[in-house]
C-alpha cells in the first residue's frame, strides 16, 4: 500500500527535499523531475534545500521533449526556416516560457546560442497562458512540453516547428526535429522515480526491478503513450546517468547565458 503525499512549491524543490530528508528505511520513495534535479540546482545554488547527492534515482517512468511551436503568421515550417526569419528580422518577435530557467527558456537561449538570432524572451507566471497567447498572437513563439502543445497543433490554432529530441518524436513522426537543421541539439524532461540517498541498496534493487515491469506493461505503456509521453525504464545507474547528463547540459547554458532566478 502507498499513500500519496502531494508536497508542492518552489519549482519542485519542496518535494525533493522532503524525500532528500526522509528517514532511510525503505518507507519512502518520491517521484523527481528535470527542474528540481537538474535545473533549479544551478539557478540556486547554495540556496537549495537538499544537494543533488542526497537522492538516489531508481526509475525513469517517462520522457518528452519540448516542441517548438509558432503562430500560424510565422513563415516557417521547419527550425531552419524559422531560424533565417528570426536572422531577418532580429528583436522582431518574442518567445514566452513559464520562467527563467524552465525548460522552455533554456530551450530557446540555447537555440539562440547555437544560431545567433535575437529574439527576446517573455516569462509567464501562469504556464495555461501561453499556448492561449501565441494562438491569437500576443507572442509569436514557444518551446513547451510536448504533451502541452501538441494537442494545439493538431488542432490547427498553432504550428509546430521541430522537436527537440535527438530523433523524431514517436509521438509525432511528422515533426522535424531541431537537431535535423543544427545537430547536437536536444533539450527534455524526464519524470522518475527517487529516494533518498541511504535507501537500503537491496531494497532499491527490489523496487527498480519490480518498477521497470510495472512501466514495460502493455496498458501502462499505452496510457503513458496517451499522454504524449514516452516510457523510459532507465533504471539505477543509467537513471543517474540521464540525470548528469541534463544537469550538465543545461548547467553550462544556464552559465554561458547568465540566466539568474526571477526575484
Amino acid at each position: 500500500t502507498f499513500v500519496f503525499e502531494n508536497r508542492v512549491g518552489a519549482g519542485g524543490n519542496t518535494g525533493i527535499a522532503a524525500v532528500a530528508k526522509a528517514p532511510t528505511d525503505g518507507y519512502t520513495i518520491g517521484i523527481g523531475t528535470t527542474g528540481p534535479l537538474t535545473i533549479n540546482p544551478h539557478m540556486l545554488g547554495d540556496k537549495m534545500p537538499f544537494k543533488p547527492n542526497e537522492i538516489r534515482p531508481l526509475v525513469a517512468m517517462a520522457t518528452q521533449p519540448n516542441l517548438i511551436v509558432v503562430h500560424n503568421s510565422i513563415p516557417a515550417k521547419n527550425i531552419t526556416e524559422l531560424v533565417a526569419y528570426l536572422k531577418a528580422n532580429p528583436d522582431k518577435e518574442s518567445y514566452a516560457s513559464s520562467g527563467a530557467g524552465t525548460s522552455q527558456h533554456l530551450c530557446m537561449e540555447m537555440l539562440a546560442d547555437l544560431t545567433g538570432i535575437k529574439v527576446a524572451h517573455v516569462p509567464y507566471r501562469a504556464s495555461n497562458q501561453i499556448m492561449q497567447d501565441v494562438m491569437s498572437g500576443q507572442v509569436k513563439i514557444t518551446c513547451d512540453n510536448f504533451a502541452s502543445a501538441y494537442e494545439q497543433v493538431k488542432a490547427g490554432t498553432v504550428k509546430a516547428v521541430a522537436v527537440t529530441s535527438p530523433e523524431r518524436y514517436p509521438g509525432s513522426p511528422e515533426v522535424p526535429t531541431v537537431a535535423e537543421g543544427f545537430p547536437g541539439f536536444r533539450v527534455g524532461v524526464f519524470h522518475g522515480y527517487i529516494a533518498p540517498a541511504g535507501f537500503p541498496a537491496d531494497l532499491a534493487k527490489r523496487l527498480e526491478e519490480e518498477l521497470v515491469k510495472a512501466i514495460n506493461d502493455p496498458d501502462t505503456q499505452a496510457k503513458f503513450k496517451n499522454l504524449g509521453v514516452q516510457p523510459s525504464g532507465l533504471a539505477g545507474d543509467a537513471f543517474a546517468a540521464l540525470i548528469k547528463g541534463d544537469s550538465d547540459r543545461y548547467g553550462a547554458a544556464i552559465a554561458k547565458a547568465g540566466i539568474k532566478p526571477a526575484q
